[in-house]
């Protein structure tokens, strides 16, 4: 990445700018480990005071789109929430341009990364959009009751 760049994702992750993303006129929460943002989403996080331990690139977004049927064939979207996920992607020797860091339409979360992406000139920035939940209220009920 240029310098210009760098200095542009870490000024924007230090001034703590969001995504703010829209669906059929509803905008987007996030869902973060350590709190749940009414709406968008950060472009990153910074570790220590004004990021001198690190400043780290959401690059991996999980969406989560909840939807109620009004009919067989229309439906309205109630609910939806980003989860955000800052990952150093390693690649494959078989596929170079396909992460092995995390696997089509799986939920990755953050503590189970091992390597957060930081901001840098070194860093090749891959960005992962994952569509994990697409479901109906009445359908996540069903699923919660299966798992209790």
């Amino acid at each position: 990445m240029e310098k210009k760049h760098v200095e542009t994702l870490n000024n924007a992750i230090i001034e703590e700018y969001h995504n703010n993303w829209i669906v059929d006129g509803l905008p987007a929460g996030s869902l973060l480990e350590e709190s749940q943002v009414p709406t968008g989403f950060p472009v990153g996080y910074k570790v220590g005071k004004d990021g001198k331990d690190g400043i780290f690139l959401y690059n991996h977004v999980n969406i989560l789109i909840d939807y109620h049927s009004i009919s067989a064939d229309s439906h309205r979207i109630v609910g939806f929430n980003i989860e955000p996920v800052s990952v150093q992607h390693v690649f494959g020797k078989e596929s170079p341009s396909v992460p092995t860091t995390c696997a089509e339409s799986t939920r990755l979360v953050q503590s189970s990364v091992k390597t957060a992406q930081p901001v840098s000139l070194v860093s090749i920035v891959v960005l992962v959009f994952v569509l994990v939940r697409f479901v109906s209220p009445m359908i996540r009920k069903l699923l919660a009751l299966s798992d209790s």
